[in-house]
């Protein structure tokens, strides 16, 4: 008999979890595992051309297949079975083609194959052992290809290819020669011409460089550390300026920002977009309308979005006036822009999706991922802010369970991990939810060095784990404190990964603010 790894003397989790349930007392409307469920269906995509919609489906294995449905003649297709080696994610390659990644026995070097949407044709375009491929540039103007990278003949580094997504061909497009400085981003247009890349130097320091052309040198654009950041985000195909593009940066503000940049003269042309309090973080184009600014988004207390276009702010508006009090984004949609699948969401609702045909102006619910769980018996997560006690903005959330604003109730404090990026965000939490369906309020707090916030919050909470952020823990009580609904005698802490050590922190250091601790 095979011996099994670890001390087999110790419990298992199923019989940790049994002692833990015993706990619980009451009849509750909604069990743990009712919260925590995973939806049967997720991942869902349009075709290019509108007619067909594609998900995932969880079968009663916990195995996650990929099936596209034709949404003229409802027929339903397995396109892709997901085995003992998982699909990492997948997309459209073109109207007939699928492509998908996946590792082999769990090895992490993850391959990338193609499959027709009738099932046929299944190929792993990168069969190379021990060889970790990665999708990295779609190329929509070249109906067969699409660029991958792979450390194919230096494991320790990744080089572009051009691969044929229906024959498996494959051409080396450029060379990272440098193990101990290796590029690790190549930047392409929509031709497929690498413009740029970023150099990794020392572990630290991370150089943007820019060609003028597939003949000319790499020059340095910008220097970036930790502290910093620049990135191209697309070329402005607009302009007669081939060199102009539309980069994020906030190497000399605060925040985040939106900038209309000329590479060639290394110059900010513009700033097109940013916000006092919020790193801004996306801007989306049309290729239908040659590449026209739609919108900017970032997150704030909840997900923002600006429209910029005309077409957009129609379609915002539409969308707006058809779920109020819900916040939605746009999961696809088809080349032509006339379908789009709209995914809704709140504190209150998993996600619902929904396809929106522009033509005739219709919106019909394709699927509600968690129905079981009714948006009348979800608990509200307000946005908060508070003064923390050296003097700035702290943001959070605190989940209120129904009729709390009129009894006092016990708290518990649910710190995020990290700490440094990570930040909460106003959406549906299983977690918060299942306190408060037992009547627990719950915080969260955005601490110093959270992220979202810009360069200075960030570094707000240098070398501050074992002190501002916990302090902001505490001041975030006594917020809560002053809202009159908490009984001061019930506050519990309880977090995961750095969530968990402030929860021992905040215990050892302040024992009279917290009575429980509950840790993971």
């Amino acid at each position: 008999m095979t011996k099994l790894p670890g001390n087999t003397a110790l419990p298992t989790s199923a019989t940790d979890l049994a002692r833990i349930t015993q706990y619980e007392h009451g009849s509750f409307s909604y069990s743990v595992k009712d919260y925590f469920s995973k939806p049967k269906l997720s991942a869902f995509l349009l075709s290019p051309d509108g007619n067909y919609f594609s998900y995932r489906e969880k079968d009663e294995n916990g195995k996650s297949h990929v099936f596209v449905k034709n949404l003229n003649s409802n027929e339903i297709t397995k396109v892709v079975e997901e085995t003992e080696e998982l699909i990492d994610t997948y997309w459209w390659a073109n109207n007939e083609r699928i492509m998908f990644i996946k590792d082999q026995g769990g090895d992490e070097n993850n391959h990338v194959f193609g499959v027709n949407i009738d099932g046929t044709d299944l190929k792993d375009l990168t069969p190379f052992a021990g060889v970790q491929a990665r999708m990295i540039h779609e190329l929509k103007e070249q109906h067969d290809h699409c660029i991958v990278s792979m450390n194919l003949d230096n494991r320790q580094v990744f080089e572009p290819y051009k691969l044929n997504i229906v024959t498996g061909e494959l051409v080396k497009l450029y060379e990272n020669t440098d193990s101990d400085n290796p590029i690790i981003q190549y930047t392409f247009d929509k031709a497929g011409i690498l413009r740029a890349i970023t150099q990794l130097f020392n572990g630290t320091d991370y150089h943007l460089m820019y060609r003028e052309s597939i003949e000319s040198p790499f020059l340095l654009v910008k220097k970036t550390t930790w502290k910093t950041s620049f990135g191209i985000i697309e070329f402005n195909y607009q302009s007669d300026n081939a060199h102009e593009a539309f980069v994020i940066s906030n190497i000399h503000t605060d925040k985040m920002e939106i900038q209309r940049y000329d590479l060639k003269n290394n110059t900010i042309l513009e700033v097109l977009y940013n916000n006092d309090t919020y790193d801004v973080g996306e801007i989306e184009l049309s290729r239908k309308r040659n590449y026209e600014i739609d919108y900017w988004a970032y997150q704030g207390e909840k997900q923002e979005i600006i429209p910029v276009s005309k077409h957009y702010q129609a379609l915002v508006d539409r969308l707006k006036n058809e779920f109020q009090n819900t916040t939605f984004s746009i999961y696809a949609h088809s080349d032509n822009e006339d379908k789009y699948l709209v995914f809704v969401y709140s504190d209150k609702i998993v996600g619902r999706v929904y396809l929106y045909d522009l033509q005739s102006d219709t919106i019909s619910i394709i699927v509600d991922t968690m129905p079981h769980l009714l948006e009348k018996d979800m608990a509200t997560m307000r946005p908060i802010s508070f003064v923390s006690r050296d003097d700035l903005k702290i943001h959070g959330y605190l989940t209120i369970p129904e009729g709390a604003e009129s009894r006092k109730n016990p708290l518990i404090v649910n710190p995020h991990g990290g700490p440094y990026g990570p930040r909460d965000s106003w959406d549906f939490n299983p977690e918060t939810q299942l306190f408060a369906s037992r009547g627990y309020l719950t915080l969260q707090v955005n601490y110093h060095g959270s992220g979202g916030y810009g360069k200075s919050f960030g570094l707000a909470g240098a070398k501050q784990i074992g002190r501002n952020m916990l302090n902001d823990l505490e001041d975030g009580v006594e917020y809560c404190k002053s809202l009159g609904m908490v009984d001061t005698s019930k506050i519990a802490i309880y977090g995961a990964s750095y969530g968990g050590l402030a929860t021992l922190g905040v215990w050892s250091k302040h024992q009279i603010c917290i009575d429980v601790e509950l840790t993971m």
